[in-house]
C-alpha cells in the first residue's frame, strides 16, 4: 500500500499548497496518486488537545475516496504553471494567469472537496449575510508577516481598485477580509455596507478555520475578486479554477528572508503593480 506523509505545517492555507504540490510530485515520481495520503501532522495550528495527533484534514474535505472521478491517467509530468520555479511554493507570489490550472484541477477536485460540514457553512453564510456571489465583489488583503516575503501594497490602493469596480458596476457589493483589523475598518469605512465574516475570528482555532475556509471559498466564488498575493489568494485561483476578473496585487521583493528571489526583475514597473 502506497503512503504519502506530508509534515508540512504553518498556516490554514500554506498547509493546504504543501498537500497540493506533494500529492502532485508523488504522483510525478510514481505515475500513480497514493493509496493514503496522511497529513496527521499538519494543521496542528488549529487542533487542540485530545485532536493533536489526529488526522483533521476531512473536518476541511472530503475524503478522495468519496470524490467520483475516473482515475488520471499518466500523460506526463503536470507542470503548475508557465513559469520555471526553483521554489514551487513560491507560485503564491506569480501572476495567476501563468498557473497551468487545466493541470491541476483534477487534484483540487480529487484532494480538495469541501467536506459536508464545510459546505453547511458556506451555505449559512451566504444566508446569513445575504450574499448573491454575482453581484459580490470579494476584497482579500494579507497583511502581517506576509512582508517577509511578498510586498502588499497600500491599503489606499485597494480602495481605489474597488471605486473603480463600483462605478462600473453600482450593485456590485463587496465582501472584505484580512489578518489586518485596519485594513478591514478603513475599508468599511469607505464602504458601509460591505460584508464581514465576524465568525472568522473566533478564538478557537479550530471553529477559526473552519469559518476561514468557508469564507474564503465564497470569495472565490464572486464576481470579481480584488487581492495582494499570497497562499490565500491562491486558493482562490485554485477554487475558482479560471483567473477571470481577478485583480492581482504583484510586487516582488529583491530578497525573500535574506535570499535573493528567484523572481524579482530589476525592470519591474515602479509605480503599477496591480494586474488585471
Amino acid at each position: 500500500m502506497s503512503i504519502l506523509e506530508i509534515t508540512h505545517n504553518a498556516g490554514f492555507f500554506s498547509c493546504c499548497t504543501a498537500r497540493l504540490f506533494q500529492i502532485i510530485e508523488y504522483f510525478n515520481l510514481n505515475k500513480s496518486i497514493p493509496q493514503i495520503v496522511d497529513c496527521k501532522k499538519q494543521f496542528k495550528n488549529y487542533k487542540t488537545g485530545l485532536y493533536i495527533d489526529t488526522d483533521i484534514t476531512y473536518e476541511y474535505f472530503k475524503h478522495p475516496d468519496e470524490v467520483c472521478l475516473p482515475n488520471i491517467s499518466w500523460n506526463g509530468p503536470v507542470e503548475l504553471s508557465n513559469i520555471v520555479l526553483q521554489d514551487k511554493h513560491k507560485l503564491q507570489i506569480t501572476n495567476y494567469k501563468d498557473i497551468l490550472l487545466a493541470n491541476i484541477s483534477y487534484f483540487i477536485e480529487k484532494y480538495f472537496t469541501l467536506s459536508d460540514n464545510v459546505r453547511d457553512l458556506v451555505d449559512y453564510i451566504l444566508k446569513k449575510y445575504s450574499i448573491s456571489c454575482h453581484e459580490t465583489c470579494g476584497v482579500y488583503y494579507r497583511g502581517t508577516d506576509i512582508f517577509e516575503e511578498t510586498n502588499t501594497g497600500p491599503w489606499d490602493e485597494y480602495i481605489l481598485r474597488a471605486k473603480e469596480i463600483k462605478e462600473k458596476n453600482e450593485n456590485i457589493r463587496f465582501m472584505v477580509q484580512s489578518d489586518e483589523p485596519g485594513f478591514v475598518d478603513r475599508f468599511i469605512l469607505t464602504f458601509p455596507d460591505s460584508i464581514f465574516v465576524r465568525e472568522v475570528s473566533n478564538e478557537d482555532k479550530f471553529i477559526h478555520s473552519l469559518y476561514f475556509l468557508a469564507t474564503m471559498y465564497i470569495i472565490s466564488k464572486t464576481k470579481y475578486i480584488i487581492c495582494s498575493s499570497s497562499n490565500v489568494s491562491l486558493w482562490f485561483i485554485f477554487f475558482r479554477n479560471n483567473t477571470e476578473n481577478i485583480i492581482q496585487y504583484l510586487n516582488q521583493k529583491e530578497y525573500m528572508y535574506t535570499m535573493k528571489n528567484e523572481l524579482y526583475q530589476h525592470n519591474q514597473s515602479e509605480t503599477d503593480h496591480w494586474l488585471y
